[in-house]
């Protein structure tokens, strides 16, 4: 089936659920939601793209409803304010790092993470986060979030990746912040009815780890088969690289450890086949090895497979 119009630009249309999305190709990143009450419809069967602006929907009727069956000509400009899917970043100051901040000293308990030159630590529970100075062991900031999160520190201790558990309407929907230490400023951007599979920060395996040389590149693991690359100046998430293996019905990336001051992480991949009631019936462990962002290379680590 070829729909005139439906790829321009990198942009596509598709049904998500019930509503007809507009979407980038390589990013999935959204821009237009329609759905049923936006129209004469009751429910949206099908379409076809007339020109940059109307988009012909066809669907069916509910009499009790007040709804009717046919075909509609729905214009994305006329109906922008219903339909636009707000792509631009959200910012919001925090804390102004000019201003004197009373607050005590108090370290709470939580998941320890140091930037790689040592001097900042970022501690963070449930829903919040600190941040120390480690020389003058001070307390920097101490932020509170309204939902659960899971945060990292950059290299070099001047931003914080963080993801947020959101109020969207399905549950894997999440908001993907960029703390600025220096200036307080935290831009974010919502991700909601995300496809599937994606990116899962709320997975108590994630772990992400900042690209050495750079301070806005990402690398993470949700556990999946799959390493997600994190952007977090354009707030993209796309795949980097799938592990998985045909022969299973699951593939799991069980270990994610990065190396110092080097653009390499240590992995060991984890395949598996499982029965109707979820149990195991046979698996293959990948050889430990070593993922060397520069050229893509992988190298076992004889000494560690031994031990297996």
């Amino acid at each position: 089936l070829i729909i005139p119009g439906l790829i321009k630009n990198q942009k596509s249309w598709k049904f998500i659920g019930n509503e007809l999305v507009q979407f980038n190709l390589n990013t999935n990143e959204k821009f237009t939601r329609i759905w049923a009450n936006l129209t004469p419809l009751s429910s949206l069967d099908g379409f076809f793209v007339l020109n940059d602006n109307d988009v012909i929907i066809y669907g069916s009727g509910n009499e009790s409803m007040n709804t009717k069956s046919g075909f509609y000509k729905y214009s994305l400009k006329d109906n922008a304010i219903y339909s636009n899917v707000t792509t631009a970043k959200v910012q919001d100051t925090l804390y102004d790092p000019n201003k004197v901040i009373i607050q005590n000293n108090t370290l709470f308990k939580g998941k320890k993470q140091l930037s790689q030159d040592g001097k900042r630590m970022l501690l963070s529970t449930k829903n919040e986060i600190q941040l120390w100075d480690v020389s003058s062991r001070m307390k920097l900031y101490e932020l509170g979030f309204d939902h659960d999160i899971n945060a990292f520190i950059n290299n070099e201790g001047t931003k914080v990746l963080i993801f947020e558990v959101s109020d969207g309407k399905s549950f894997d929907d999440f908001d993907c912040h960029s703390l600025n230490i220096s200036t307080g400023i935290l831009s974010s951007k919502a991700f909601n009815d995300n496809p599937y599979p994606f990116f899962d920060p709320t997975s108590y395996t994630c772990n992400c780890e900042n690209i050495k040389g750079t301070s806005n590149e990402w690398i993470c693991s949700d556990g999946s088969a799959i390493l997600w690359k994190i952007d977090t100046e354009t707030k993209v998430i796309s795949e980097y690289r799938n592990f998985k293996n045909e022969a299973f019905y699951r593939t799991r990336i069980t270990g994610f450890l990065p190396l110092p001051d080097s653009k390499k992480l240590m992995l060991s991949v984890l395949h598996e086949n499982i029965d109707n009631y979820n149990n195991v019936t046979n698996s293959k462990q990948d050889n430990v090895f070593i993922y060397d962002f520069d050229n893509g290379s992988q190298t076992e680590v004889p000494q560690l497979n031994e031990a297996k």
